[in-house]
This record gives C-alpha cells, structure tokens and sequence, in this order.
C-alpha cells in the first residue's frame, strides 16, 4: 500500500523537495550507505524520478507528511503516518529471507536487506532487543551475533503466528544513529514540528500556508 509523501533533502547546501512514493523509504534510511553518506546511494535516490511529484512540490507535508534528511548537518526530521526510523522490525528481514520480496537479487548486497543488516550489525550501527507486548520489557544487546539474533527472531516470529500459543514477545534491531553522529527527531504533533522546521530552515509563504493547512486539518480531525 502506501502513498505519497513530501521528502526533503539537503545536500551540499542545496535543497530538494519532491513528493515520494512511502514503501521505499525504510530501506533508503535504513541503510549503512544512508548512515555514511554515501554519495552514490544518495545521489540515486535524490536524481531518481518520482510519479508523485507534479512540479509544485515545495517544503510543505505531503500526504503520509514531511521528512527532512539533512546530510549537511547529518540530521533527520520526521512527522509521517507511514513508518518510524529509529529501529528495525526483524519482519522486515524475514521478508527478504523467505523469499516473499519479488524481483530482488540475492546477490546484490545493497538491496538484499539480510545482506544490508548483517552489514549494520558488523558495523556496530544496529544492536537487538526483545520487545515483549503489552509492557515495557526490553532486554537491551545481550544478543552476541548476528545470526544468533536471527535465529531468535525466527522462533519469536513463529510463535506469534501459533494462534493458541501466549507468546507476544518480538525482535528488533536499534539503529545506533547517535554514535555515528547523526540526530534523530520523529514528530507526532504538527504543530511543534513546524515551529522547529522553521527555526533550522527558511520557508516561504506559500510552504507557511501548506503546514498552516495541514496543521489545521489534523486539530479538525482530533477535535
């Protein structure tokens, strides 16, 4: 499913909005060529074409919302109903391994997220914990490797699917963004969100009345 969603990026001093399509943003964010800046890795995504994008993209949400992805000043900002960037559900792995992602070569590592994963964790920008439903249970890196990690999240994964079964614990991985010097904001209040945008960046009129609407219609909607 998915959508559209307004995307900016900030690169060499230079500023691009365009709306994007939701479903490929994680596996561009969650990514050690994101987390190193690399410039191949960003220069395709950013130069890519967009079928949402209709010429009038400005730095204003955009369906889903807003995400900011300053590689100047390595920060990310971020107000959006579509998906978090701060950890990696083992799912999202899982995915790729049992083979359910059509047209992805096993073979290309940049795109074969387990290849991607395994290369984060090798890195040290991932570490794993276990999530147990319903309260705030986490136990923190105590998971030694990464296949080991896998294995578990495997088990964890199944025993969630056994319909009479009480288990309701699940694996993750933690994206470390601070320890490779990037920050991390995800927005849940609009409001707040625009007033810190407009502090790190310039916006114009007409991007002011496109947060103003969006603003508007989200306190309509809680209302």
């Amino acid at each position: 499913m998915g959508g559209s969603i307004r995307v900016v990026t900030i690169k060499d001093g230079v500023t691009k909005c365009t709306s994007r399509w939701t479903n490929v943003l994680p596996h561009f964010v969650k990514h050690d060529k994101f987390i190193e800046k690399d410039e191949r890795w960003i220069k395709e995504y950013i130069n890519q074409n967009s079928e949402y994008s209709d010429g009038s993209d400005n730095f204003s949400p955009e369906g889903y919302g807003l995400d900011v992805f300053d590689f100047d000043r390595k920060k990310i900002y971020t107000c959006q109903d579509y998906c978090g960037y701060d950890t990696i559900d083992y799912v999202a792995i899982e995915l790729y391994v049992t083979d359910r992602v059509m047209g992805i070569d096993n073979n290309d590592t940049d795109e074969y997220y387990p290849s991607v994963a395994k290369r984060m964790w090798d890195k040290q920008m991932i570490s794993s914990r276990i999530i147990s439903l319903g309260t705030n249970e986490e136990d923190m890196t105590f998971i030694k490797t990464f296949d080991e990690a896998m294995k578990i999240g495997k088990q964890l994964f199944k025993d969630r699917a056994k319909i009479f079964n009480n288990t309701k614990k699940y694996l993750e991985f933690v994206i470390n963004w601070k320890q490779f010097g990037w920050e991390l904001k995800e927005y849940e209040n609009w409001r707040k969100y625009f007033n810190n945008i407009r502090l790190a960046y310039n916006l114009n009129e007409e991007e002011i009345k496109g947060w103003e609407e969006r603003i508007s219609e989200v306190e309509d909607d809680n209302n």
